[in-house]
């Protein structure tokens, strides 16, 4: 992966998902993230397909778990050098991980999944425990 430094506190990293080079805004509380159009690329779908996610299923994509606004956590000259607006939509790794389970159901992404799951049990931030065995 090529990483540059963009101002102060922002790393871009040239990524490849599924066989096509994004770029990843490198971000330490979300890890990386994806614009809706490099993400479209990626799993070959329509911008328009990905940006419909969020609204046809505000259950399953949340605000700050999934995925960000660009003005949230850069400021306008970051997003001027990366020619986004301050409302494009960044995809979190957690939300594009999420999100490409839901889109193909390949054996790397339920890998993935598997394994953000386990890191979450082992973190406690889930429990299994009084989960009914009905919704296993």
């Amino acid at each position: 992966m090529k990483t540059r430094k963009l101002f102060v506190n922002v790393d871009i990293v040239v990524a490849t998902i599924r066989g096509v080079e994004v770029v990843v805004i490198q971000d330490k509380k979300y890890e990386g993230l994806i614009t809706s159009v490099q993400l479209a690329k990626a799993y070959g779908t329509s911008t328009q397909y990905i940006r419909g996610c969020i609204f046809k299923r505000p259950d399953r994509y949340i605000e700050g778990k999934h995925f960000v606004r660009a003005d949230q956590i850069l400021d306008k000259d970051e997003r001027m050098v990366l020619k986004i607006t301050r409302r494009t939509v960044l995809w979190t790794k957690y939300g594009y991980t999420t999100l490409g389970v839901f889109m193909s159901k390949t054996k790397y992404h339920r890998k993935v999944s598997e394994e953000l799951i386990e890191k979450a049990i082992k973190n406690g931030q889930i429990s299994l425990e009084n989960l009914p065995i009905d919704q296993l």
